[in-house]
């Protein structure tokens, strides 16, 4: 099985996400993110749905605040969402591999 790593908030969208890629032979990791708002409920279910749904490990969950590079404009206010810029997905995550995947064949 290829892993599939899947960005899991807790919401029917990406709960379904992470349901087709295991539907379609893939071995799903979630994985969700803290990023300093009031969203624990969010986070809880998400935490739920992986379970529910076979996830390898239930979701991994950074804290993107100290993830931050710093020397560009300080630190960001916790207003400041960075996971909401498509853009920066890419770069960040660009080539990550979930925790324990097995080698691709």
């Amino acid at each position: 099985m290829k892993p599939a790593v899947v960005l899991l908030s807790g919401g029917v969208d990406s709960a379904t996400t992470l349901a087709i890629a295991g539907y379609q032979g893939f071995l799903p990791y979630a994985l969700s993110f803290a990023y300093g708002q009031r969203h624990s409920r969010e986070l809880e279910s998400a935490t739920r749905v992986a379970a529910a749904l076979g996830a390898k490990e239930p979701p991994i969950i950074y804290e993107l605040m100290d993830l931050y590079p710093q020397g560009r404009a300080g630190r960001p206010s916790v207003l400041y969402v960075p996971i909401r810029r498509e853009r920066d997905l890419p770069r960040e995550f660009g080539g990550s591999e979930p925790p324990g995947a097995p080698e691709e064949k």
